[in-house]
């Protein structure tokens, strides 16, 4: 289904900041799949084609694409993906012939340790660790918990013979108040809390530029993740940023292997700068700072980290061809980025003028789209929003790739094991409601939990998920 462009002819309305927020607490609207690169939005969205054009919708649509957009055109999101395609070397090393994992047990201790450090290495790059009840406590409060102090911690994560260097950084904050039974919690500052902040903050730019108020949202938005970066911020900086600002310095810590510590960075720095601040151009100083790192570490993933992971993946089929697609990604959205460091939030600083987020959906890449039309009926289509309507051999080793890391993610756990395919964690296909397959025609459950069974050796061609599991099979079986 191609997306009208010209419904960005925005209808606001009274209920929009309500809206912002329903959004912000609710992953029921929309949602970025970082672990397979894929939007997921509900019935009542923007691109429905019985959607009323709100700019609550759209903004919905805009924070989880730009959640695509900071995957693959900062340095952290590259890194990010990195470490999910270096991952897959050992997964693919216990699926064998059948399509089916047999569990790390297969593996000699140096691949199961490299495991284990890849995922400390995604940990350190993610950040997050609250726990499930310290994060609805905390999100029943208005206002952010008091950050207290800092603890960094520096280590060297050991790739074979490589050794990463890693300065996280976590942020203590005040629970005196709160019945946690702990007088402080702890966060570790990584991409989740950058890019929901980000997102969080352009949600906010949005309802500004058509008359309504940032602060509204926030005194209603729930405090984790997305309003995290601002309390660390504004209590370093001693300085409370416009949303411009804001999501502007979020946008610069994700240009870093080490987002934590650069955010607590750039704060220090504006905490030295002479008050009141012009942030246009101190955003300018701080991109002509970094730019020298900047293109040196998307030089170097771009020339050897990436293009030695994808190698591994040449000759298997729609799930390779699927991740050429996705370096092409990275590729085109770097070079937008090269150009101008911040052209996402440019482009909302425009608003209500819808030219340039119009023009980046139709030039740049975008990931795939899945737009629920009718929840009842599990009838969903796919959205796409160049001129040309994609071709299927495209979306095909696209949805392969994805299918690929699905299956992987299912199978992998976060102390460093590889589950067998009995204890892999069931999870529907995410395109189960598009795909025109046998199975999926026939509401098959298998389809709906473990998709990965959809794979048959008599069968080569299969579903797209059929696809990805093909790719996957690197065990060598009697």
């Amino acid at each position: 289904m191609k997306a009208d462009l010209h419904q960005l002819a925005l209808n606001p309305d009274d209920g929009d900041i309500e809206a912002i927020v329903d959004h912000l607490e609710s992953s029921v609207l929309g949602t970025y799949h970082r672990n397979h690169s894929l939007i997921r939005l509900a019935r009542d969205s923007f691109w429905h084609p019985e959607s009323e054009h709100t700019v609550a919708q759209l903004g919905v649509f805009v924070h989880e694409y730009f959640h695509f957009l900071h995957n693959f055109s900062t340095v952290v999101g590259l890194y990010d993906f990195f470490v999910q395609l270096r991952l897959l070397r050992p997964f693919c090393n216990t699926v064998g012939s059948d399509g089916r994992s047999v569990g790390s047990d297969c593996l000699n201790d140096e691949l199961r340790d490299e495991v284990a450090n890849l995922y400390q290495w995604l940990q350190h790059l993610r950040g997050g660790g609250l726990s499930e009840r310290v994060a609805k406590t905390i999100n029943g409060r208005k206002i952010h918990p008091r950050l207290l102090s800092f603890r960094r911690v520096v280590d060297r994560l050991k790739l074979t013979s490589q050794l990463i260097p890693c300065t996280g950084v976590f942020a203590v904050f005040d629970a005196a108040d709160l019945p946690l039974n702990t007088a402080s919690f702890e966060v570790s500052i990584g991409s989740t809390v950058l890019m929901e902040g980000c997102a969080c903050e352009v949600e906010c730019m949005l309802a500004e530029r058509f008359g309504g108020s940032a602060e509204a949202v926030r005194q209603r938005t729930p405090v984790y993740p997305y309003l995290t970066a601002r309390a660390i911020f504004e209590a370093v900086a001693d300085l409370r940023p416009s949303s411009k600002f804001m999501a502007a310095i979020c946008v610069l810590a994700l240009q870093s292997t080490d987002p934590g510590a650069t955010l607590l960075e750039i704060a220090e720095a504006v905490s030295r700068v002479p008050k009141p601040l012009d942030e246009d151009s101190l955003l300018q100083v701080f991109i002509a700072n970094t730019d020298s790192f900047f293109r040196q570490a998307i030089h170097h993933i771009l020339s050897e980290s990436l293009p030695a992971e994808l190698d591994q993946f040449a000759s298997r089929g729609h799930a390779g061809k699927g991740f050429r697609h996705m370096e092409q990604w990275c590729r085109a959205l770097l070079t937008t980025r090269t150009n101008d460091r911040l052209f996402e939030i440019a482009a909302v600083d425009r608003m209500p003028d819808i030219e340039p987020i119009a023009e980046m959906l139709k030039t740049l890449p975008v990931c795939p789209v899945i737009q629920v039309i009718d929840a009842a009926d599990n009838i969903e289509e796919l959205l796409f929003f160049s001129e040309l309507e994609p071709a299927d051999g495209y979306i095909s080793e696209i949805a392969g790739a994805q299918s690929l890391l699905h299956f992987s993610h299912a199978h992998l756990r976060v102390d460093g094991t590889i589950a067998e395919a009995s204890d892999a964690t069931r999870c529907s296909c995410y395109y189960v409601d598009v795909c025109k397959a046998p199975l999926a025609m026939e509401n098959s459950p298998l389809c709906r939990s473990t998709p990965w069974e959809s794979f048959s050796p008599t069968n080569i061609h299969g579903c797209w998920y059929a696809q990805g599991v093909i790719a996957g099979r690197g065990r060598r079986t009697a």
